[in-house]
């Protein structure tokens, strides 16, 4: 993280920054309390400056393993009670989007949006 605020970085082109739509995760079939399994996270943004392809997807879920590094992600989680994560994306030129925070549900499926 870093200190938010005006002062942004000289030469950068500027450009839009991208927008996350929605965050959406859906427990695997195999799902049950305090055993661990995998979710899938499918992070959503538009940035209307840049290509799909472009866009660098980062974000994790605390007591989770495995990053948030794609449109579409899986990681494992113990089931034992909530987890938070929070989801970024990054345009090609540097420009973050603002953070989702979200609570993966114990074996529940759920969506976040802005």
């Amino acid at each position: 993280g870093g200190a938010g605020g005006s002062g942004g970085a000289g030469g950068m082109d500027g450009g839009e920054r991208p927008v996350i739509t929605s965050v959406e995760w859906e427990p695997g079939d195999d799902c049950v309390r305090g055993v661990a399994s995998d979710y899938t996270v499918t992070v959503t943004a538009e940035d209307p400056d840049s290509d799909e392809e472009d866009l660098i997807y980062d974000g994790s879920v605390a007591g989770c393993n495995g990053e948030l590094d794609d449109m579409v992600s899986t990681i494992v989680c113990p089931n034992a009670f909530p987890y938070n994560g929070t989801a970024v994306v990054e345009d090609g030129d540097g420009n973050p989007s603002a953070p989702v925070n979200f609570t993966v549900e114990i074996c529940q499926s759920g969506s976040q949006t802005p």
